[in-house]
């Protein structure tokens, strides 16, 4: 990830010249002085006045702060060669603490402490007070990550609150004491406002969520004699249109004083504090005069009447996606030389308290890797060295002191060669639709918000439309459809025909691209698991025009540098610049109207921001707009179109609501969380006729100032007059093929992993149905009048584990939907399911059962025989979901009776006949469903074998199959009885060893019951050990024959390479890593667009026709970084075999460290041989035809080669040591390879050739580029 450092309220800033500007921008430690003679007693008298103070804390979120006789906490902090000295004075008028485990759910004092900021090692300690008059006077102490922790901690209550004096040993952080050192901390005081409101302040000025994720958010402190002037006070400096207002907020004993506001050159205001009598302290304004040249206001001093001295402050208000000028040219030696700052019509020093800005340049090669460029001043020559023949995008970004990017261009080279924009009045229209997160584990990181990802498409817009002559669009309204009478008045209006189910008629304006795209982890950039690697897949569909070209464009980068996504877009359609135009004078004709802002947000959600309120005045004010329609009115027709939140709404569906409205032009926007307590604001101004984005203006401000922001943005789309574009209908096959793009992108996102059954599964599903749904309105609406097509796109979101995780509101609007969808729509033979569909959508969600009844009633009166085993199968699932059981019990019976055996493939059937009691008719159910179980019908399957069948038969059922049972500890408990019942201790222990390692992988997906009883079988087993050996213990590995690895893809070579050692221990021979080859290029058939994942079996097809196997190789095994799919398996990382290798993928789970990965793939590399020698094993004459049985021997690694354990069970052992070598080789070397195999994957087609020599023909250009970079290297 891109580990910027932005910082919303800058004090105390590491001095700067006027000319830099930092990668980072670090906070210049504070100096915390040395104290002696402090004894933890809860007394202040031996500290005197020592001690670095920190009497004004912030607070998170800008919440209101509380005055200070309710909630005033203050702190002191100092070290001697014992450790750190902690004094905390807090006035609190009621102490409320948490009853419970959860400290910091009530008055609290949180402390995180590192030496080490970038590993993933910290102290944090959490002190109750034990005041609250009904914790019984009792101090707890919760020890967090570093569980071993020492603390001295004591406190005594006061009147007006309580004393807590912390002492902090060295050794909890590993650290030895020597003055000049630097240590690291944040601190939060947590209060509880009598149960109902909880307040959190925390230590000015990083104020980040959790400060102990990134080194960011921690604060420096430096070991020293002399303690830093104490922080009394935070300041803001706030743009209002006319001049930059600084505000300073702080203490109480401030108030009165005057203060002098200067900069290094120059003297910039005088003021006076006052008493803030809403909420306690002290309060003082002053005007700031316009930076001058080269001028840095953010390195201002305010100085007190008392001599204390603050720094350093930032605007709240910062408009960015801003056009820029760039020039460029070409010299004789092959370098580009550029030069880039503001376009003249952008640039208002006022806006801005930072005045010299950077230029960041950086090459992105057409697979999205990032190249480095060069870094230079805004308007000077910056030399640039191309990389070379190839593609490539130039990205230039124009970024302050804070590095937020202010203005960005890109250019697009080809051979070196600058490729100049066609000029053309003609914009490109490109259909963006929404990004989604393809990666379950990505909700268990508070750093990365979900909400960015869906807030990504308006970013990206937001920079198209302002910088370069392109509109784009919506094919989703982003809401879902709903509200029956709005859709029907919006098709009439924009539909000549008056059938309003008939979309076959609406004006759809055709798109030249689509730009579609999702979120998944790709890899880790240090070795703290936290510090994850994103990847934002983004994938360019040409939908008109001669080439119809399609391009997979993988951008390391997380959601906050949009600039870094749009760049490869914006490369590969390469539209002109924009011209940027001055102010316009004079009122501007037609009406407009004003959307409420759509909120997405963690700091936001909740709050309510009459922010269009604000523009609607702005807008009246500046006489520009001829006509207005008023708030109350769109208030109006919202609420008559049962529209309660415009959450995720797009242009298309402003553009639906401006011509209810009569407006011409429709301003709606986003606001989003953007970093450090910031917010983005973008504002959006959309053309009424075509439902496009005509222009778009962003800002990134603080809370304080959104109303403010909110205006000024409105103002600047009033700068210029707006033509309605001109927009030819969509073709036929173009709408076809652009819906087809959608309906694929709907199923593959409900085919992802729903992830585990915890608190966060529930969120990460509701996120993808919110994606699924944007794709499904979008196919629909291009679908016109295909009924088959509608059907399709119904099915496809009909996912019972998505559709129960949903809110109750979502619920009955799906329903809706789906009805309105289908409802005109007859059932017949390619439209079967118009009816029953709407039925599975409510017993799908749970709810509307009796009108899902008659649904499946109507369908069996008028239809009969039309698909009746689905009607029968949503029949039972009714009666099932209704507590039913007997009845669905009847109803499987008779689905049997009709329909044989083979329709009994659903796990809730066994589930019924375990509500009633009939074990033998559930076992029946589970024997007949062993490839589509769930964890659950897994133990059941076992224990009832072993109930009505005998434990020995449990055993064989287990030993017998594949792989299959080694997933679920209940299964593990189930089988450890089995064991235990035929007395076989040694496996029984071996079992519950493996339950008990999953139990503690999954903490708190398994019930505590299951825990415990597997805790008391171990008990009951005692001691047993399992005694493996490694292969080069049980024989020699045969010089002549070699194993292989083969990395494809970009691979971390430093875990494959440390993988190959340690299978090479193993075997006792040395594994060859070979030569790194690339993934396919552009291969429809290896790489899934809408899945985002490749098919394993046709990559590996691919690789081992491109890159053949060398002639000593006995095994080879793939490896690589990427995603894979085995049919409608959605893995992120799984295993694909075959007879020529096996192909693994090391897609990075949760909390997969780099030792992690290596054992996996040492772990998979040797399973895979020893799999593979199986079928050569010197077997006695009379057992020749006897199938080689599955190793089951727990923790053998061939029975469980994902824990990692290098050894192998006894009879492994046996086997390995009959292995025909020459036998697996001679197998091996003459197998059918995908040349000659005519199965549907393998088979070549000439399509498919096309693909297969173009894959040829790259990985030779590959090798040979890389040979010869290592001989230059030589």
């Amino acid at each position: 990830m891109n580990k910027r450092i932005l910082l919303s309220l800058l004090l105390f800033l590491l001095t700067l010249t006027s000319q830099s500007a930092p990668e980072d921008n670090i906070i210049a430690p504070f100096d915390i002085p040395y104290v002696d003679g402090i004894t933890i007693d809860g007394k202040p008298d031996d500290w005197g006045g020592r001690g670095f103070r920190v009497d004004w804390m912030n607070v998170q979120n800008n919440n209101d702060r509380l005055k200070p006789e309710d909630f005033d906490p203050r702190f002191r902090i100092g070290w001697d060669q014992r450790g750190i000295f902690m004094l905390f004075s807090i006035t609190d008028d009621i102490i409320c603490e948490d009853r419970d485990s959860n400290l910091w759910e009530g008055d609290t004092i949180d402390v995180f402490i590192t030496d080490n900021p970038v590993a993933e090692r910290y102290t944090r300690i959490i002190v109750s007070p034990g005041l609250d008059a009904g914790m019984k006077n009792e101090l707890r102490i919760k020890r967090q990550k570093n569980i071993g922790a020492e603390v001295e901690v004591a406190r005594i209550k006061t009147e007006k609150g309580y004393i807590c004096e912390m002492f902090m040993p060295w050794r909890n952080i590993g650290k030895a004491p020597a003055e000049g050192d630097v240590i690291f901390l944040q601190i939060y005081v947590n209060d509880m406002e009598s149960g109902e409101k909880k307040v959190r302040y925390l230590f000015f000025p990083l104020e980040y969520d959790d400060a102990y994720y990134f080194r960011g958010n921690m604060h420096s402190l430096r070991l020293a004699r002399a303690a830093s002037q104490p922080i009394v006070s935070s300041n803001e400096a706030r743009w209002n249109g006319k001049e930059n207002m600084l505000a300073i907020t702080g203490v109480p004993e401030l108030a009165g004083k005057e203060f002098t506001v200067r900069s290094p050159r120059r003297e910039l205001a005088r003021g006076k504090m006052k008493s803030n009598v809403k909420q306690g302290g002290s309060f003082g304004q002053v005007i700031i005069p316009a930076p001058l040249q080269d001028e840095y206001l953010g390195d201002f001093e305010i100085e007190f009447s008392d001599g204390l001295k603050h720094r350093g402050v930032a605007s709240a208000f910062k408009p960015i996606n801003l056009c820029a000028d760039l020039k460029s040219s070409e010299s004789m030696d092959g370098n580009l030389k550029l030069s880039m700052d503001l376009a003249d019509s952008e640039k208002n020093a006022g806006y801005y308290l930072v005045s010299p800005l950077t230029v960041r340049c950086i090459f992105i090669d057409e697979n999205g890797k990032e190249l480095p460029g060069a870094n230079g001043k805004a308007g000077e020559d910056i030399t640039l060295k191309v990389p070379g023949n190839g593609s490539y995008a130039l990205l230039a970004t124009l970024c302050d002191l804070d590095n937020d990017v202010l203005a960005g261009r890109v250019l697009s080279l080809a051979n070196g060669k600058v490729v100049q924009p066609v000029n053309t009045d003609k914009a490109s229209v490109i259909a963006v639709s929404g990004i989604g997160p393809f990666n379950w584990m990505m909700v268990y990181f508070k750093s990365f918000h979900l909400d960015d990802i869906f807030c990504l498409r308006d970013r990206i817009s937001s920079i198209l439309v302002h910088n370069y002559n392109c509109i784009t669009l919506s094919r989703a309204r982003g809401y879902n459809m709903a509200v029956e009478n709005s859709i029907n008045k919006i098709n009439l209006l924009t539909s000549e025909n008056t059938n309003p189910s008939d979309t076959s008629s609406l004006q759809v304006p055709a798109a030249d691209f689509a730009v579609t795209g999702h979120y998944k982890f790709t890899g880790r950039q240090n070795p703290v698991y936290i510090d994850r690697d994103y990847t934002c897949e983004i994938m360019l569909n040409e939908i008109s025009g001669p080439g119809k070209k399609f391009q997979k464009l993988d951008v390391a980068s997380d959601p906050a540098n949009y600039w870094k996504i749009a760049a490869p877009i914006i490369a590969a359609i390469n539209p002109p610049p924009r011209i940027p135009l001055g102010p316009g004078t004079g009122r501007l004709d037609g009406t407009w109207a004003i959307l409420p802002i759509t909120i997405k947000g963690m700091a936001l959600k909740s709050k309510e921001l009459p922010l269009s309120v604000g523009i609607e005045i702005a807008l009246q004010e500046s006489g520009r707009i001829s006509r207005l329609v008023s708030h109350d009115e769109m208030d109006r027709i919202l609420l008559e179109m049962k529209i309660k939140s415009l959450d995720g709404a797009t242009e298309s569906l402003a553009g639906d609501i401006a011509k209810i409205a009569g407006a011409d032009r429709v301003i709606m926007g986003t606001l989003s969380d953007y970093s450090n307590q910031r917010h983005q604001l973008n504002l959006f101004l959309v053309d009424g006729r075509n439902s496009v984005i005509l222009e778009s203006a962003s800002a990134i401000c603080l809370k304080s100032s959104l109303n403010d922001s909110a205006s000024l943005l409105a103002l600047k789309l009033t700068e210029r007059k707006y033509e309605s574009p001109a927009l030819p209908p969509q073709s036929d096959e173009a709408r076809k093929k652009e819906a087809e793009i959608y309906l694929k992108i709907e199923k593959a996102s409900l085919s992802k992993e729903p992830g585990l059954k915890d608190d966060y599964r529930g969120k990460y599903l509701c996120l993808l149905y919110s994606h699924a749904l944007s794709n499904l309105e979008s196919a629909y609406y291009l679908a016109g009048s295909d009924q088959e097509q509608a059907c399709r796109i119904v099915g496809g979101i009909l996912s019972e584990n998505l559709l129960e995780a949903i809110p109750a509101a979502e619920k009955l609007s799906l329903i809706q939907m789906v009805d309105n969808i289908l409802r005109p729509i007859p059932p017949g033979e390619k439209t079967k399911r118009a009816l029953s569909y709407r039925a599975a959508a409510r017993i799908y969600t749970g709810i509307e059962y009796d009108e899902a009844a008659g649904i499946l009633d109507e369908q069996k009166a008028k239809y009969p025989g039309l698909d009746e085993e689905y009607s029968c199968r949503l029949k039972i699932h009714l009666l099932y979901n209704a507590g039913k059981y007997d009845e669905a019990a009847a109803g499987i019976d008779a689905l049997v009776k009709t329909y044989g055996r083979n329709t009994l493939c659903l796990n809730y059937f066994a589930d019924v006949y375990r509500k009633t009691g009939d074990e033998k008719r559930e076992l029946e159910i589970l024997e007949s469903i062993r490839n589509g179980k769930s964890a659950e019908n897994l133990s059941r399957y076992v224990k009832l074998t072993a109930k009505f069948k005998g434990p020995e038969k449990a055993i064989a059922l287990y030993e017998n199959t594949g792989q299959w049972l080694n997933t679920d500890p209940g299964t593990f408990m189930e089988l450890a009885k089995c064991y235990m019942a035929t007395g076989n201790r040694s496996k029984a222990g071996a079992m519950l060893v493996s339950a008990n390692k999953a139990l503690e992988k999954y903490q708190g997906y398994y019930t505590k019951e299951l825990k415990d009883e597997v805790t008391r079988l171990l008990a009951e087993v005692g001691d047993v050990k399992f005694e493996g050996q490694t292969a080069k213990q049980v024989r020699d590995f045969p010089d002549k024959y070699k194993l292989y690895i083969q990395p494809v893809g970009k691979n971390n070579m430093r875990i494959v390479n440390n993988a190959a050692v340690k299978a090479g221990e193993f075997f006792g021979t040395k594994i060859e890593v070979l030569p790194e080859i690339p993934l396919p290029e552009d291969d429809p058939y290896a790489f899934n667009k809408e899945r985002g994942q490749y098919d394993s079996e046709v990559l590996i097809a691919r690789v081992a026709i491109a890159a053949p196997v060398p002639r000593d190789a006995i095994w080879i095994f793939y490896v690589m970084p990427e995603s894979i799919y085995y049919r409608k398996f959605a893995w992120n990382r799984g295993l694909w075999s075959n007879s020529y290798g096996d192909l693994t993928s090391t897609n990075p789970r949760i909390r997969d460290s780099d030792n992690l990965i290596t054992g996996y793939i040492a772990s998979k590399v040797s399973s895979s041989f020893l799999d593979q020698c199986s079928s050569c094993i010197n077997l006695p004459e009379d057992a020749k035809q006897r199938k080689v049985k599955v190793c089951k021997n727990l923790p053998c690694l061939v029975a469980a080669p994902y824990d990692g354990v290098l050894s192998i069970c006894d009879d492994c052992q046996k086997r390995y040591g009959q292995v025909d070598f020459d036998k697996a080789f001679n197998v091996f070397q003459n197998m059918r390879w995908p040349s000659t195999c005519n199965c549907d994957k393998c088979r070549i087609t000439e399509d498919k050739k096309k693909y297969i020599d173009k894959y040829n023909q790259q990985v030779k250009d590959f090798l040979a580029k890389a040979n010869k970079e290592n001989e230059q290297k030589k």
